[in-house]
């Protein structure tokens, strides 16, 4: 399954196909579903630091991009700084907002 994915990159606008290898709901879902229980098994089995954890599921959130979702590099790590920045600036809100 082919899709045309557009994403605006600072004022640039980027085209790239995206190639869906997992198209199905039931391989997709599992696969995306990896970071989130990387953060529940670390925090509750391991009883990791969250800090440590949330770090952990940020790495394992990039390798399923880059390699199960096959997103281009240079687009996940965008995502990832976006993310990271909306969730400091969530916080930052909650807290003096």
């Amino acid at each position: 399954m082919f899709t045309l994915v557009s994403v605006e990159v600072g004022r640039v606008l980027v085209h790239y196909t995206q190639n869906l290898s997992l198209a199905s709901v039931g391989w997709s879902a599992p696969i995306a579903a990896v970071p989130l229980l990387t953060v529940l098994v670390l925090l509750g089995v391991f009883r990791l630091k969250a800090q440590w954890a949330g770090l952990a599921a940020l790495g394992v959130s990039l390798a399923v991009a880059l390699f199960a979702y096959g997103m281009p590099a240079g687009l996940t790590f965008d995502a990832a700084g976006h993310g990271a920045a909306n969730s400091v600036l969530t916080v930052l809100w909650i807290t003096f907002g």
